[in-house]
């Protein structure tokens, strides 16, 4: 039998799930695709889904599991890091020829 905690876990796992394919609908067909079945767009369904996740997260800090501690440095220090990364990273690849200039 899981625990509250593990069953949460898991729900994060799915939605995160759920991001990932949203995402890959974006790059497939496009952000402002909106297929019969939908009344919205990829990127809108992306972002509900981005909500979703959020919603788990803060079920889980309720819990005592906290994911992002907004009053921590660290958090914001790692988001910083992260894109200056990626921007390299995207330099690396446009001299590559992979990645089309902007």
């Amino acid at each position: 039998m899981l625990s509250k905690n593990e069953y949460l876990l898991i729900c994060l796992i799915e939605e995160l799930s759920e991001v990932q394919q949203e995402l890959s609908k974006c790059l497939r067909f496009s952000l402002n695709h909106m297929p019969e079945v939908y009344d919205t767009t990829n990127a809108k369904r992306a972002a509900l889904e981005f909500a979703d996740v959020f919603a788990i997260i803060e079920l889980l800090e309720a819990e005592g599991i906290a994911f992002i501690d907004f009053n921590n440095d660290s958090f914001f220090n790692r988001v910083k890091d992260k894109k200056k990364r990626t921007l390299k990273y995207m330099e690396e690849s446009r001299k590559m020829k992979i990645l089309e200039k902007d």
